[in-house]
């Protein structure tokens, strides 16, 4: 864990929405091309995808247990 972090915008454009990125280092922008309350998916401008689902819960304590 360290202080590093990114700066976020949301950024609309010729009906496309777009996340700007800037850090003390580097600015890059990725375009949204889904949406929902479960998947998030974003392309670069390389080109490349990534596909980001949301998570569910996690059982750290290792009892068996079902976790809500």
């Amino acid at each position: 864990v360290n202080d590093a972090y990114e700066d976020v915008a949301l950024r609309f454009k010729e009906g496309k929405a777009f996340l700007d990125y800037s850090t003390p280092y580097a600015k890059w922008s990725e375009e949204v091309l889904a949406l929902s309350d479960t998947e998030l998916v974003v392309r670069n401008e390389e080109k490349k995808e990534y596909h980001y689902k949301k998570t569910g819960a996690i059982n750290l304590t290792g009892d068996g247990k079902e976790t809500k």
